[in-house]
């Protein structure tokens, strides 16, 4: 797994905040709930098409997807955004015992993951697949159409 990941950071390009147009990073700065750093990785984001925007911060999706002020940012992120649920949904499809034994060697990272692979007990697939679903359709459900579909 740490030589994929490697591999693909030798493939990524690192954000360039001169990509952002000061404009729009002025309008997302001023949404609560949006902070600098997401407000970068918006702007740069919805001026590449070509990108996927990965983020943990649920509040700053929720903020980009209830603004009138940048719903021109959330169209064009439209299914370009992998929150940290898809994110971690699509890694335990491939590598699940590696996962989660790396997400409960350190459970107070993040409560979701903690509590999605198992608090007092590992959970076993099916469990952790639901958990997994239950919180995207959550996030789904206050977003619309602004989070990446994994391709089947």
């Amino acid at each position: 797994s740490a030589a994929r990941l490697e591999a693909f950071l030798k493939t990524s390009n690192p954000l360039d905040s001169g990509l952002a147009d000061p404009d729009l990073l002025d309008v997302l700065n001023a949404v609560p709930n949006i902070d600098a750093g997401e407000a970068l990785l918006f702007a740069v984001g919805a001026n590449n098409r070509d990108t996927l925007v990965i983020t943990g911060d649920k509040r700053s999706l929720a903020a980009l997807c209830s603004h009138d002020s940048v719903a021109d940012v959330s169209k064009a992120l439209a299914g370009r955004v992998v929150s940290m649920e898809v994110l971690f949904s699509m890694l335990t499809e491939y590598q699940f015992t590696l996962i989660q034994e790396r997400v409960r060697d350190k459970p107070d990272v993040d409560m979701t993951l903690k509590i999605v692979f198992g608090v007092s007990v590992p959970a076993n697939f099916e469990s952790v697949k639901k958990g997994f679903n239950s919180y995207i359709s959550d996030l789904r459900s206050r977003t619309g159409t602004l989070l990446y579909v994994p391709s089947s």
